[in-house]
């Protein structure tokens, strides 16, 4: 079946019978964006709303704590906070509080859905899970909030009734199909991924590890508690974290940090290549670990967290001098 012939009640009915697969993946499966697949339920527990950061993150400290999430195709960040101090410059906004820490480019944001489920679970009633999600002109989510079990679900009501749209449901589905996003370039080696960086500024230098490294790294910070930053990026929205690590699982091809306040999942098999990047800041050199696709995009970002002591410093270097080579 074409993705453009896929209806409403056809992707409803794809959903009944893969109920197990999430939102994007079925999306993907189908050939069409996740906002589109999610317009399938525009007036039946989705509705639009505003795509304007400035009309919704303020108004977010009303609810108590939520769920901030940005991903992109190969990486997922999770953290539980508060969505607390917004501000605006141009084009950009960022919005801070305790365990939320998010980077907005605001004219990637085009369409704004409200979204709510029930789910059922043993020993309660029907929970509700509730969720503002955005996405850019080709419905690729760039970032979405989530309520929490402890949210303040009254406050959150008002949220979405204040920032609904009246728009038509066929409208923004023609756009959504009249932007589908078309398969990204590819690099076919890390070596065209490097000859890239040789056009960076000279204060930037690139050592390539083994694509285990990520791996290596969680393991040993966890260890022995260093903190760290972070930090996953969508097309609109960089999301970091920062503090320390615990519980590290690896499941099939998934890494991943699967803590109380903070969740990151990365498919290290979409990895291209795994780089220590040095960034040299007059006498301050700044090490990150660093990884990319087979498009040439930075999946994700790991730093040590910068407490100002040298012992920090310390420890991080020891972890990525001890890195396996590729």
């Amino acid at each position: 079946m074409l993705a453009e012939d896929i209806s409403p009640a056809e992707i409803r009915q794809k959903q009944s019978e893969r109920s197990d697969m999430r939102s994007r993946d079925l999306a993907d499966m189908l050939g069409i964006s996740e906002a589109e697949y999610l317009c399938a339920w525009l007036g039946d527990g989705t509705r639009c709303i505003t795509c304007r950061p400035e009309d919704v993150f303020p108004k977010l400290v009303e609810v108590g704590p939520l769920m901030a999430l940005t991903r992109n195709a190969s990486a997922v960040h999770e953290t539980i906070g508060f969505f607390e101090r917004f501000s605006t410059y141009r084009t950009t906004a960022e919005c801070h509080g305790p365990g939320i820490r998010t980077h907005l480019t605001s004219q990637k944001w085009v369409h704004g859905l409200s979204v709510e489920k029930r789910q059922t679970e043993k020993r309660r009633d029907e929970q509700r899970m509730c969720s503002f999600q955005f996405f850019d002109a080709n419905g690729t989510a760039v970032h979405k909030i989530h309520t929490r079990p402890d949210s303040d679900f009254r406050a959150w009501d008002r949220i979405a009734e204040a920032i609904s749209l009246d728009i038509d449901a066929e409208d923004i589905r023609s756009q959504l199909q009249a932007n589908r996003a078309q398969e990204p370039g590819r690099i076919v080696s890390a070596s065209g991924l490097e000859t890239m960086f040789e056009g960076c500024k000279s204060n930037l230098e690139f050592h390539r590890v083994s694509n285990e490294a990520i791996e290596h790294m969680l393991n040993a910070a966890s260890a022995i508690g260093l903190p760290l930053i972070c930090k996953v990026s969508s097309t609109g929205c960089l999301q970091a974290y920062e503090g320390p690590v615990a519980k590290i699982v690896t499941m099939g091809p998934w890494i991943n940090i699967m803590d109380d306040q903070f969740h990151m999942h990365l498919r290290k098999d979409h990895l291209i290549g795994t780089y220590i990047a040095s960034r040299a800041n007059g006498a301050e050199v700044r090490t990150s670990l660093e990884a990319y696709d087979a498009s040439g995009k930075r999946v994700i970002y790991f730093v040590n967290q910068d407490d100002g002591t040298a012992e920090n410093e310390s420890l991080w270097q020891k972890i990525i001098h001890e890195l396996p080579k590729p």
